[in-house]
């Protein structure tokens, strides 16, 4: 496997050290990074947080419903905002779909059941969800060199040297390494990722061992299994019916399972000097592909990396729900511009996709803005 010093440049294939959004020992969220240098610079910028957007609303008077506002709930009170250009949707890949169908925009046979008015008839919304399934691997230390038994005096050392340097262990996140591979040579591009933390990880909800040893994460980024977002009333504080499809397909399986099978020979190399003496989960007599497949069907969870519900493409194609420009399809002034548009996953993580999405949206509704002031 080559080293890799940056693998935001090209096809991601290699190992090196992750690459983080930290700023001066803080996590550098999209807000920190493009809003809040801004916010107060900007009389047409306004930031209502903690809010819920209920409804997107619409005047249905012409040929073609166009999106003329929001309703939503802030501080107990209930505001509709009306927009003169247009509505831009960017809830993410659970919730878009959520509020396009709670807003009349889905399945006509779906919306209709719940007692919804049909604004446009997109069966596709809410459909072919994706993620990138993950799998966790520990291996025990017999070495007091992880993270593990940290002591409250030696959490208060980590602490006050982060609230007074912004530096040391306390400015890190701790996925260490990061790896990108292809299990097999027909692939073209990676379809594993495999990152090291320095403890071992229970259970997603379970916290971590006492035990010092490490957790290699199995990543699967090219995963072929798709589920769905459908709502199950017309109230968005309700939450919809969420159902990831993970490993509805054979080949799934194959690729984790090589994946499962590269890390045990990362775990047994020489350079480990034999600190790692013991594979913790799923133990070192699990080998053949059933028993691998039980492991997985078992113990797969999410890596938070939803995708692909407000599917982007050709809008003569009935599986699209926005087009190149990122208008949602039999409706005007309505736009959705984040991770639900990704028609296939991405192969790495989707926080710098995003970003570009957002981007990119930036870019075409400023074109599209000056392009009708000049036509007028």
């Amino acid at each position: 496997v080559p080293r890799r010093a940056d693998f935001c440049d090209g096809i991601a294939e290699g190992v090196g050290w992750t690459q983080a959004c930290i700023k001066d020992g803080k996590r550098h969220s999209a807000a920190r990074a493009f809003i809040h240098p801004v916010k107060r610079q900007r009389p047409n910028l306004t930031v209502a947080t903690r809010a819920q957007v209920m409804k997107i609303t619409f005047d249905q008077s012409g040929s073609e419903p166009v999106a003329n506002g929001v309703i939503y709930q802030h501080k107990d009170k209930t505001i509709t905002a009306s927009v003169s250009k247009e509505v831009i949707l960017s809830a993410g890949a659970l919730r878009s779909p959520q509020l396009l169908q709670v807003s009349g925009i889905g399945d006509r046979a779906h919306l209709e059941g719940l007692e919804i008015d049909v604004i446009a008839d997109l069966p596709s919304v809410g459909e072919n969800l994706h993620d990138h399934p993950q799998l966790k691997l520990p291996f025990l230390l017999n070495e007091p060199i992880s993270m593990a038994g940290v002591t409250l005096l030696q959490k208060a050392k980590i602490g006050l040297r982060w609230l007074l340097t912004r530096k040391g262990i306390g400015s890190w996140n701790h996925f260490d390494s990061n790896m990108f591979i292809r299990t097999s040579e027909e692939l073209t591009e990676p379809d594993i990722q495999i990152q090291m933390i320095p403890i071992v990880a229970d259970r997603t909800g379970d916290g971590f061992s006492k035990d010092h040893g490490v957790t290699f994460l199995v990543c699967l980024l090219a995963e072929k299994s798709r589920g769905t977002v459908k709502i199950k009333s017309g109230d968005m504080a309700r939450q919809p019916a969420f159902d990831l499809g993970f490993m509805t397909e054979a080949t799934d399986f194959d690729s984790i399972k090589r994946g499962i099978r590269f890390v045990r020979k990362v775990a047994a190399a020489e350079a480990w000097g034999g600190r790692l003496h013991k594979e913790f989960r799923p133990g070192a007599d699990v080998v053949d592909d059933a028993e691998l497949e039980e492991f997985i069907r078992n113990e797969l969870d999410t890596d938070f990396h939803y995708g692909g519900t407000c599917c982007m493409g050709d809008p003569n194609d009935a599986h699209t729900v926005v087009d190149p420009q990122l208008r949602v399809k039999g409706v005007k002034n309505l736009r959705v511009a984040d991770a639900s548009i990704m028609p296939l996953p991405m192969h790495g993580n989707t926080n710098h996709a995003c970003i570009m999405i957002g981007a990119k949206a930036a870019d075409i509704i400023l074109n599209d803005a000056r392009n009708k002031s000049t036509i007028h």
